[in-house]
Formats: structure tokens, C-alpha cells, sequence
């Protein structure tokens, strides 16, 4: 019990309880193990109702002894009548030993009950508690950690938390999240207000919130120019409504602050879409990953695609279809590009997709499906011709620069004839005809030779989870269709089927297990005692 650095050890491998079975030993054990109780008081929230009002109780006397001190410095001049006690109240000896704290909506509804506490006769006039008292615990907690700060409801419902906030929360967290839904509305001199207080802890920063400009932040445009640098923000999240007159000065300031910002994600920002564009370019130099959501103006893309500095190395577009010139900017990446999202119809032909495919060195991961948007297979598969992609003079597959780098496959291959199929209820406009006897092993042969080429696979999604019924021109996934010529696979980690047609049975699913060694997860084969093909 005389080693700092030994206490610590054995008291971080202790829960609760047993931190307090400690404290009861003798008093050498409990000078030593009470400080580690403080750490963590966030668990109040799950505490019983009795410990919950001994710790406000706590928290408001110390509140109110102080508040009593200084009503005697002001009335007495005698420094022996006003010198504070020799005795040191439990927050303010272990406050600077707490590092979590309860959520502040928590700690709200708790310090509301301090007004039937009684207070001493020194003290007079009428007090906010819930406020004065949660601004005198955050500064007796000097090393209070805070991982995640959402604000939403105290913008506007208690204003003056927005200061207390600034000045003892915002600047320890690391996750900052104002709003969640964009409904509750700030203007640009009160978030400006908040976010100058953001140090150089701060991580993510999201912004899901309606903001409007008016006189007063006319009057602020040239305050809170000076602020902690945010050296370690990486992620940013807008999802902005826009009200009232456009600020000439918050968003440039905005992006002054994002230099070292390397992912963005973006709802809708029509009104500030050409600010962006401009501030990507000019102070993102970083930024190299970057969501667009649905609804976006296909030009707005391809001009913030225009603006980055090494090349993107993530793109992911939401259900936006894009123009011809969009789509050429986008393909201008495909040098650095290792993650390319294509969720939705975005106007991508089979071929486009396939160039992704072609011309990505990096390429690690290649998402081109989501059912939920759309039902039409045409729109979101990808031909298994184009797919399969051989040279016309040759009829030899054509080398891909992805096939020794991507691990991550997820797409619909469609197109594949499956003649002798049956399913009751199966509509025949849901069947592609062969041409000739043979033609549908054929193409699925001519497929999985293609996915064989990708031997550093991990994850082969083939179907859509949120897809409305099942679709029957895919791959047969059986030994019978050709499934061994993936034998060399033996990265696979995760095979996902659903609402494919499969015809795997036990042997072609021992075949799997026996050959792709690292396999964890086959998911939802939809098989049965259909007809053979």
C-alpha cells in the first residue's frame, strides 16, 4: 500500500464493490481505496434511488457552504471570522480524482430536488440549481474525461447550459455531437460560440441542426477568431437545414478549422454546398473519404469530388444518379480510390461498375447493392456478362487491377439463365431463356472463374438481406454449376446468399468448409426440393 503505481494496478482490475469491501478493512485500506471509488460516478445512473440523494445532498452542500463563504468575505472583514473550515468536504478533497460523470439531463432532474434541501440561514435569495450547482461540480471535477457530449435539447429549452457547456464540457470531449434529427434550430453565433470552445481532444464533430442568422451574428462575424486548434479531428458529419439569411463568415470559419479532417459525411446542404466545395479545397488538404446522402445535386458531387487534394480513397453515394461528367470525375480516383459504395440506383451502367473493378490497384472494398431503394433488379445488378468481362478477340478474361487487393465484394450478379427452375408461384418473366442447351452452366462456369481471380476475398455477398422475394438468374452455388473452380478461396472468411436461389446441399456445403478453411459464416441459402437444372 506505500506503491503509487501498485495501487493503481491492483485497483483497476476491482469493480465497485469490491473497491468498497476495501474501505471497510482499516483506515489505511480506506485512505488508499476511496479515491478509486470517485473515478467513475457515471454509474449513479443505474444506482438506487438512496445513493442517488446522497451524492445531490453531497454535491449540494458543498454547493451551498461555498456559496455561504462568500457571503461572509463580502460582509466581514475580519479574516478570522471568514476562514473557510479545516475541514475539507469529500468533493472538493476526491473532485479532481473523478473522471466520468453522469449524463447532464441526469444530473438536471437529480439537482432539481435541491430545492427542498434546506439551506443555511447566511444564505439568501432564491438560487438555480439545477445550473449554479451542476457549473460548481464541473469545476471541482478538474479531470473529468468526456468521451461522447451530445446537445440537442439544451439549446434551446436552457440557454444558459449552452455556457456551462462551453466552458466545462466542450472542451474535454472528444466526440461532440450538436442535434440528432435537425430540428431543433441554433444560430450561427451561438454555435460559433460553442464550437470555439472545442480543444484539441476533439475527434468528431457532428452537426444535425437548423441554423439560422440573424442581427447578433452580424454584430459577432469578427469574435471568437481564436481558438485551441483541432488538431486531431478526423470525422465530420453536416447534416444542415438552413433558415434566414446565409452567414459570410461562420462557414469559411468553419472550414479554416477542418485542416486536418480526413472523413466527411454529409446530409443536406444545398445552401452551403458551394462554400464546401470551396473549403475542401482550400483548407481539407487531408480529406480523402467522403458519404453523399440521397437527394444531392449530381453537379454538387462531381464539384466537391473535384476538390480534393491526394485522391479519394472512399466514396460513398446514396441513391443520387449521376451525370456523365460526375461519373468521369469520380473514375479520375481510381488510382487511390479502396472503398467505393454505390448504394442504390446512381446511374452506373454494368460496364461503369466494372471499370471500378478494372482500374482500382487499391480497391479493398466494392459495395454495389441495397434493394431497399429500388426493386428493379435491372438497375441494381450487375450482368453477369459484364461481369464475367472478357477480351472480345481472345475470349481470355481480362486482367483486373483489383483482383489481388479487394476482400470485399458485395453485388448482385443477374443474367444467368436458369431454364428448368421451378417455384411455385414463380412469375416466367422472372426466368432469363438460354440460348442454347448448356448456356446457363456455361455463364455461371465463366462467373466463378472470374470470382477465383479474386484470391484475397473475405467477404462475397450475392444477394440483398431487405430484397422482396427471391430472384432466380443468379449463381446456382453447387458443385454441379461449377462452384469447385473457387477452390483457390481460401481467404473467405463470410459467404452471403440471401434470396438467392442456391442449390447448395450438404456435400457442396462440406465442399465449402473443406476448401475455404477460414470460413465463419454461410447466411441465408434459400434451398429446397426444387426441380434439377
Amino acid at each position: 500500500m506505500d506503491i503509487t503505481e501498485l495501487d493503481e494496478l491492483i485497483c483497476q482490475q476491482l469493480n465497485r464493490h469490491d473497491l468498497a469491501q476495501c474501505l471497510r478493512v482499516n483506515k489505511k485500506w480506506h485512505a488508499v481505496f476511496i479515491p478509486y471509488l470517485w473515478g467513475d460516478l457515471s454509474v449513479l445512473e443505474k444506482s438506487s434511488t438512496v445513493q442517488q440523494q446522497v451524492f445531490t445532498e453531497l454535491v449540494v452542500e458543498d454547493f451551498l457552504y461555498e456559496l455561504q463563504h462568500q457571503e461572509l468575505q463580502k460582509d466581514r472583514h475580519d479574516t478570522e471570522l471568514h476562514n473557510p473550515s479545516s475541514m475539507t468536504s469529500p468533493l472538493t478533497k476526491y473532485g479532481p480524482r473523478i473522471r466520468q460523470l453522469p449524463s447532464p439531463y441526469f444530473l438536471r432532474t437529480l439537482f432539481r430536488t435541491a430545492r427542498t434541501l434546506p439551506q443555511p440561514q447566511q444564505t439568501h435569495g432564491t438560487v438555480d440549481h439545477a445550473l449554479d450547482i451542476m457549473r460548481h461540480l464541473y469545476r471541482q471535477c478538474s479531470a473529468i474525461q468526456i468521451r461522447e457530449l451530445t446537445l440537442e435539447w439544451e439549446l434551446v429549452e436552457w440557454a444558459m447550459y449552452i455556457n456551462v457547456a462551453a466552458e466545462y464540457l466542450v472542451p474535454r470531449t472528444q466526440c461532440l455531437r450538436l442535434g440528432t434529427n435537425g430540428s431543433i434550430a441554433i444560430s450561427c453565433s451561438k454555435l460559433k460560440y460553442l464550437l470555439s470552445h472545442c480543444s484539441s481532444a476533439l475527434e468528431e464533430l457532428t452537426l444535425h441542426v437548423k441554423v439560422t442568422y440573424d442581427e447578433e451574428d452580424k454584430e459577432q462575424e469578427n469574435d471568437q477568431e481564436e481558438q485551441n486548434p483541432w488538431t486531431r479531428l478526423k470525422h465530420l458529419t453536416l447534416k444542415l437545414k438552413h433558415e434566414g439569411s446565409d452567414s459570410k463568415s461562420f462557414w469559411p470559419w468553419l472550414w479554416r478549422h477542418c485542416s486536418e479532417v480526413e472523413e466527411l459525411r454529409l446530409g443536406d446542404l444545398t445552401p452551403v454546398f458551394e462554400s464546401l466545395a470551396e473549403g475542401i479545397f482550400a483548407h481539407m488538404p487531408r480529406l480523402n473519404r467522403i458519404h453523399f446522402p440521397g437527394g444531392t445535386d449530381s453537379e454538387r458531387i462531381g464539384a466537391i469530388l473535384s476538390g480534393c487534394h491526394q485522391g479519394w480513397k472512399e466514396v460513398s453515394i446514396s441513391n443520387v444518379h449521376l451525370t456523365p461528367s460526375t461519373k468521369a470525375t469520380l473514375m479520375e480516383h481510381c488510382s487511390t480510390l479502396e472503398r467505393l459504395v454505390i448504394d442504390g440506383n446512381c446511374g452506373f451502367t454494368d460496364h461503369e461498375k466494372v471499370a471500378f473493378l478494372a482500374r482500382c490497384p487499391m480497391l479493398r472494398e466494392f459495395i454495389c447493392t441495397d434493394i431497399t431503394w429500388c426493386s428493379n433488379l435491372e438497375l441494381l445488378g450487375l450482368g453477369a456478362h459484364a461481369f464475367i468481362d472478357q477480351d472480345p478477340d481472345t475470349g481470355a478474361l481480362k486482367t483486373w487491377a483489383c483482383e489481388s487487393t479487394l476482400k470485399v465484394l458485395r453485388v448482385m450478379i443477374i443474367d444467368i439463365p436458369r431454364p428448368k427452375m421451378y417455384l411455385p408461384g414463380l412469375s416466367p418473366h422472372m426466368l432469363k431463356e438460354e440460348a442454347y442447351p448448356g448456356h446457363g452452366l456455361e455463364i455461371q462456369r465463366q462467373v466463378y472463374d472470374r470470382l477465383a481471380r479474386l484470391t484475397h476475398l473475405e467477404t462475397l455477398v450475392l444477394g440483398e438481406v431487405a430484397s422482396k422475394g427471391l430472384y432466380c438468374v443468379g449463381l446456382a452455388m453447387s458443385l454441379e454449376s461449377g462452384l469447385h473452380r473457387l477452390s483457390n478461396m481460401t481467404a473467405l472468411k463470410e459467404l452471403q446468399v440471401p434470396h438467392l436461389i442456391a442449390r447448395s446441399g450438404v456435400e457442396d456445403v462440406q465442399w465449402m468448409t473443406k476448401h475455404w478453411p477460414k470460413l465463419r459464416v454461410i447466411t441465408a441459402f434459400s434451398m429446397g426440393d426444387f426441380d434439377k437444372e
